[in-house]
C-alpha cells in the first residue's frame, strides 16, 4: 500500500509537470489572446488535478493507521473504525472523481489547442475532443451509480485512456509537427 501511495504521489506531481512542459509550446503556437489564456488555464487545471489527487492519496494513506487501530481494538469497538473507513473510502472516491473531472476539462482544452495549432494530426486531436466529454461523464457517474468502477464508467473512460496512450507514443516517435511549431514561432515574432 505504501508503494502504491508513493507512486500515486509521483503521478500527481507528474500530471502538473507535463502541463508545465507543454505550456511554452502551447503558448508559442497560440495565435490569439484567447488561446494563450486557454494554454494557461490548461496548466491551472493540471495543477488543480494534482492537488486533488494528493487529497485522494492522503485519504488512502489514512487507511494504514486506521487498519492498525482496528486490529488492535478487537470486536467491541469495530463499528467506530468501520464508520471511519467508510468516510475515508468516500473521501477517496469523491476526490478521485473530482480530479478525473478536472483532468477531462483540461484534456478538452489541450486537444482544442492541439487541433487549432495542428501540432499533431487532426484525427488525434479530434479523438481527444470527443473522448474528453465521455471521460467527464464517466468521472461524474460515481455520483449516480455510487460505484467508481461501474460498467458505465469503465466504458466511457476507455476512449480517452487509449487516446492518451496513442498520443504519448505519437509524441515519442514523431514529436510535434515541425511546420506548425515554426509557424507558431513566426506568428509570435510578428505579434
Amino acid at each position: 500500500m505504501i508503494t502504491w501511495v508513493l507512486l500515486n504521489l509521483v503521478g500527481a506531481v507528474a500530471a502538473a509537470g507535463v502541463a508545465f512542459m507543454l505550456y511554452p509550446i502551447l503558448n508559442r503556437v497560440a495565435d490569439t489572446s484567447v488561446r494563450k489564456g486557454l494554454a494557461l488555464w490548461y496548466v491551472g487545471t493540471r495543477i488543480t488535478e494534482s492537488g486533488i489527487y494528493v487529497v485522494a492519496v492522503l485519504a488512502t494513506w489514512a487507511f494504514l493507521p486506521l487498519s492498525r487501530e482496528f486490529a488492535a481494538a478487537g470486536a467491541p469497538d469495530a463499528s467506530h473504525f468501520q464508520t471511519s473507513g467508510i468516510m475515508l473510502q468516500t473521501t477517496q472516491d469523491l476526490a478521485l472523481a473530482l480530479a478525473q473531472s478536472v483532468f477531462a476539462i483540461g484534456a478538452a482544452m489541450l486537444y482544442y489547442l492541439l487541433f487549432q495549432a495542428r501540432l499533431v494530426p487532426r484525427w488525434l486531436s479530434l479523438w481527444g475532443l470527443v473522448a474528453a466529454p465521455l471521460f467527464l461523464i464517466a468521472s461524474l457517474s460515481l455520483l449516480w451509480t455510487g460505484d467508481p468502477n461501474s460498467t458505465l464508467a469503465n466504458t466511457f473512460f476507455a476512449p480517452l485512456a487509449l487516446q492518451e496512450m496513442v498520443l504519448a507514443v505519437w509524441l515519442i516517435v514523431k514529436g510535434f509537427d515541425a511546420a506548425a511549431l515554426a509557424s507558431g514561432s513566426a506568428k509570435a515574432q510578428v505579434a
